[in-house]
This record gives C-alpha cells, structure tokens and sequence, in this order.
C-alpha cells in the first residue's frame, strides 16, 4: 500500500478518493441576458455620448457586461465588444451630424440609413480611427476636420445596427403587397393561409426575392409583436443563390 499526500488528494492502492476540500467547482456562472436597449442607454449615460439602436435590434438581448470604469476602455472599445455578443451582421458606425431641428430627434433608423446611404456613395462610412474625423465618407486629420466640425456645429452620434436586416419602410411594403411590383408577400400569405398581413403569425419565414437582375435572391421575413399591438416586420437579404 503506497500513500501519496498531494493536492488534497489521497491515494489508496489505485482508488483515489477526493476530500471535501477538493469538491469540484461550479461552472462559472454566465451573465444573464438583458435587453439590448438598456445596456445601450446605460453606456450613453456612462460616456457621455449619443448612441442609437437601428430597429432590427431594438428586441435583441445580449450577455455583455460593461466595465464599471468608463477610463478602463474606450467607448469604441467598449461597442466593439458589445457587437461581438450580437447576430452575425451587427456592427456600430459613427457619424458627425449637426443638431436635429427643435422639436426633433435623431432615430437610429435615421442614423443607419444615414450610413447606408454614404456608404452606397462611397464606398465606405461610419468608420473610426485614430487621429481621424470622418465627414462625408471621407476621413480627415482631426487638426484638419475639427474646425469643420466646429464651425458646422457637427457632433458624435454612434449608431449600433444590423445592415441585412434593416427594417422595410412604408413605400416598401407596399412594392411587397400582393400584386404589387417585386411581390414577395403574396406569395408568403397564400403559404399561411391568411389575406392580411396584420394576420401573420410573429415568426420568420423564408422567402425569395427577385434581385435586380432579375436572379432570385434569398432572404426572410421576421414578424415581430411586442405584445401591445406593435409589429415590426423586417425583411433580410442574403446573397443571390446563397444564405443569409
């Protein structure tokens, strides 16, 4: 019979028994998830900066935690990590506006498109680097750019948003009404069985959608419902021939 005393782990002949003290662990608990709309809100407070929610987020949750010490991390460090615990697509953006007129304020879905727009015009937009100001899609000095901004009365707003599944608008949902040009929502009612999109089922249904060469292209439809009344529905676009 040989003992071996090592790690609060005694050994007898081949049969170790583990000691109280030597219980195994707990897995470390995970953070519960929060609703994304508040975490954004709490980061605004703590840096002193404006930051939007695109629509197609507004409902998402996430397990981020921030750092209790704003000096610890940037804020567009801070973003960054935030967007790594969101669906595939998400991504943060910064822009210089001027301030919205009296009475007005920015919506994140203004802001997104804003980007989308610039970046369509562009190429790129809505990116931060070091050293630089971003205004039209072009990057500028800061020594160069802040008289600018200065002298247009421009200021910061950072816009978290998710591109592949911006939010239809009115005029698009119309297009996508049955009969209508580029008909998609005919084809997905017959499918549920109901004459009235209001009637659809909160989900996500895969679509097909006719791309502008006429190539169809894969994509969905999400239907959202708060549980008041509100719907959202959002139409996602993949690649032609391809997912999401």
């Amino acid at each position: 019979m040989k003992i071996f005393l090592g790690a609060m782990l005694l050994t007898l002949g081949t049969a170790p028994i583990a000691l109280a003290q030597d219980a195994p662990k707990s897995a470390a608990k995970q953070p519960a998830a929060k609703p994304l709309s508040s975490v954004v809100l709490a980061l605004g407070k703590t840096y002193g900066q404006t930051i939007l929610l695109d629509t197609p987020l507004t409902m998402e949750k996430t397990t981020f935690v921030a750092k209790t010490d704003s000096s610890e991390a940037t804020l567009e460090e801070t973003l960054t990590n935030l967007v790594k615990t969101l669906p595939a697509g998400a991504a943060w953006a910064k822009v210089y506006l001027p301030e919205p007129p009296p009475g007005k304020k920015y919506t994140g879905d203004a802001v997104a498109g804003y980007v989308m727009a610039q970046a369509t015009l562009f190429g790129k937009a809505g990116e931060s680097k070091p050293g630089k100001i971003e205004l039209l899609g072009k990057q500028f000095p800061d020594a160069e750019a802040e008289p600018m901004v200065a002298g247009l009365k421009l200021k910061p707003y950072y816009v978290l948003s998710a591109p592949n599944r911006r939010l239809a608008g009115a005029g698009a949902l119309a297009g996508m009404m049955k009969g209508g040009p580029g008909d998609i929502m005919g084809p997905l009612l017959k499918q549920l069985g109901v004459t009235d999109p209001k009637d659809i089922p909160p989900g996500t249904y895969k679509i097909s959608i006719p791309g502008p060469d006429g190539t169809p292209m894969d994509g969905s439809v999400t239907v959202d419902d708060d549980g008041s009344g509100n719907r959202r529905m959002m139409v996602s676009v993949g690649k032609p021939g391809g997912g999401q």
